[in-house]
């Protein structure tokens, strides 16, 4: 309620009637027994718990009706808004799952078209019924509809656009055909399927084989690496291929003879490792301070 008008008297501040005072208290206990609570006049804390309680969860509504026609009613003792107004949230568990268009009445307000959030019709699915699946729905007052808000798993995500290069959206993780042809502009790749592809290396390395004792500066699947004797060396892999016929490349040099024009060749390949041969311009082996291999597999 409000408190009836006053005005200043002689210069007296204005006072309030019992009609007033009595107003103010029967909504303040009001406030506090909706909210769940029990009166307590020692409790000074009762409204400001009131109004927390609302706040953070009056919009929960309990579900029921038929299926594709929601009827939802205030948590416990708690007050519904008297209309609905344009942002009103309501979530709700849905008993059943829709199996198509869909209404909702919420607090006996009134029946309201169920829209996706892009105001098309919903579908099959749209909202899951069950335990753990709430909905969420915002009023529209310029369309006079209720449209579902968030995306769970009472929400289905067909109501979210496709990604494309220039707009966000649902994107859809490619396989590995998709990724070998290359011709998709909005389809994504995962962590899995871009290690895993033929086009990237499974095993590479950056290493130092000068004697006494070679070193790898970086790697990627190796587990050791052995300087068998001048300019010939085994990587051992980390984890074995599923057969030999992998694809090995790399180059050899030293950094003192920047002129020398060093190669590497493959002595042998197996599944679980590799030995090469560092060759200078004299086809010598040859100690390299710089080999670096690259192996592609598509298995």
């Amino acid at each position: 309620m409000s408190a009836t008008e006053k005005v200043w008297v002689n210069g007296q501040p204005p006072q309030l009637e019992d009609d007033d005072l009595n107003g103010f208290k029967t909504e303040n206990n009001n406030l506090i027994t909706t909210s769940g609570q029990v009166l307590n006049i020692s409790n000074n804390n009762q409204t400001t718990r009131a109004v927390s309680i609302y706040g953070s969860g009056s919009d929960f509504y309990t579900g029921s009706g038929p299926v594709n026609a929601y009827v939802l009613s205030p948590k416990g003792s708690k007050l519904a808004p008297p209309a609905y107004f344009d942002g009103m949230k309501v979530r709700f568990i849905a008993l059943l799952t829709n199996t198509g268009g869909s209404t909702v009445n919420v607090a006996g307000i009134g029946v309201k078209t169920i829209k996706k959030s892009d105001f098309t019709d919903v579908t099959a699915g749209n909202i899951v019924g069950g335990d753990g699946n709430v909905t969420e729905l915002t009023y529209d007052l310029a369309g006079n509809i209720f449209y579902i808000s968030t995306i769970n798993s009472g929400t289905l995500l067909e109501s979210i656009p496709d990604a494309t290069k220039s707009n966000k959206g649902l994107v859809e993780i490619a396989d590995d055909a998709e990724v070998t042809a290359g011709t998709s502009e909005v389809l994504a790749l995962s962590p899995s399927n871009l290690k895993e592809h033929d086009f990237a290396a499974k095993i590479w390395m950056n290493a130092d084989g000068d004697f006494p004792g070679p070193s790898i500066r970086k790697s990627r699947g190796i587990s050791s690496f052995v300087r068998d004797s001048a300019g010939r060396y085994t990587i051992n892999f980390t984890n074995a291929f599923a057969d030999a016929n992998f694809i090995a490349t790399g180059n050899c040099d030293e950094v003192d003879e920047p002129d020398s024009k060093n190669f590497v060749s493959v002595r042998s390949q197996s599944t679980t490792f590799l030995s090469v041969n560092c060759l200078n311009d004299a086809g010598t082996f040859s100690d390299a301070n710089i080999l670096n291999i690259v192996i592609f597999d598509g298995a």
